[in-house]
């Protein structure tokens, strides 16, 4: 985990100095009096004289790029911090990467957190706990986008009314199998 941890601290360390170079870049512009969206051109349509127009384009070129720059850097963090935190969930669940695939078990992260959990509701039935940890919902897991799992997890849900859905729970770091049948009962939505 010492490699994962190192890349993902040199990454933020790259992504500070770029946005340093970006507010210096700023703060040169407005020492100037403009910004990055303020006119070069006068009302006739000529370079304004009382500015420096080559330096200020040539400024903000330099703080498009650096914002493009800092853009695929967040980018690269985040693929960093996803790697960083699987290798520590999976040093949590105590899986040996150097095992043969055949004998670890698929090792996925949480996506959703159950808050709580109503008496005699689905969820109730299924075994679900409050602070239980979704780990698979059916065929949908975590897999290091920013799609909203959310909403695929509700219209999984909506579809599946009265079928059994397969969902794999984390609970005081143990990874817990169970059915889930979304239905209509006494209290509100298909869950509880």
């Amino acid at each position: 985990m010492t490699n994962e941890l190192t890349h993902a601290t040199k990454l933020l360390a790259e992504k500070d100095a770029l946005e340093l170079q970006i507010s210096a870049l700023l703060d040169s512009l407005k020492d100037m009096g403009v910004g990055m969206s303020d006119s070069l051109i006068d009302a006739d349509g000529f370079p304004r004289a009382d500015i420096d127009v080559y330096t200020i384009r040539h400024v903000r070129n330099q703080i498009i790029r650096l914002k493009t720059d800092l853009k695929n850097k967040m980018k690269e963090m985040e693929a960093a911090l996803y790697t960083l935190h699987s290798v520590k969930w999976k040093e949590s669940v105590g899986e040996d990467s150097n095992s043969p695939p055949a004998q670890r078990k698929a090792v996925f992260s949480p996506f959703l957190k159950i808050n709580k959990v109503l008496l005699e509701s689905p969820s109730h039935s299924a075994g679900f706990q409050a602070n239980d940890l979704i780990l698979k919902f059916g065929n949908i897991q975590f897999e290091g986008g920013s799609e909203d799992l959310l909403k695929k997890v509700a219209s999984l849900v909506a579809l599946s009314e009265n079928k059994s859905i397969a969902v794999t729970l984390s609970r005081d770091r143990k990874s817990i199998e169970t059915t889930l049948v979304p239905k209509k009962w006494s209290g509100r939505g298909l869950l509880g």
